[in-house]
């Protein structure tokens, strides 16, 4: 389904330092099951993904109940929040770094309609995806301007 050449190497990059800092909680006692590795693996592989908790118990040969309930145990999230969030970090980075269209983004992202990702990422954040841009200091405008500055 995320089929962007460039874009593909940073989401990996931004997905391994999200790692490293930690943006997965988890038990610092336990280490994942593999199941639940799993799970994260293809929810972070498919977030252009129409993706639901029934397809990813199957993917996974689970029940939905004890998907949900390991997810939470050993993450510290609920399978959706962890959607969510995924689905955040990743529109961020597009608003922050990037001159993708909110349409583009909203798709990236796995939202059926831009409509939809905009309710989604203003109900997360408290700001539309477009003052989300300007108020991170709209970079990718910023490096446009001054790109276009130095051709005059």
């Amino acid at each position: 389904c995320f089929d962007c050449g460039g874009a593909l190497l940073h989401l990996r990059l931004f997905e391994f330092l999200n790692r490293l800092s930690g943006s997965v909680p988890h038990n610092s006692e336990k280490r994942l099951s593999l199941q639940i590795s799993r799970a994260i693996e293809y929810i972070n592989g498919e977030r252009g993904c129409e993706l639901n908790l029934r397809t990813l118990a199957g993917k996974l040969h689970m029940s939905e109940s004890n998907l949900r309930r390991r997810f939470k145990l050993e993450t510290g999230l609920s399978v959706k929040n962890y959607i969510h969030r995924q689905r955040q970090e990743i529109a961020r980075y597009y608003l922050q770094k990037t001159f993708t269209g909110v349409d583009e983004i909203a798709e990236k992202c796995g939202f059926q309609s831009a409509a939809a990702f905009c309710h989604f990422f203003k109900m997360q954040t408290g700001f539309s995806p477009l003052q989300y841009r300007f108020a991170s200091g709209d970079r990718a405008a910023k490096e446009r301007k001054y790109d276009d500055s130095e051709k005059e």
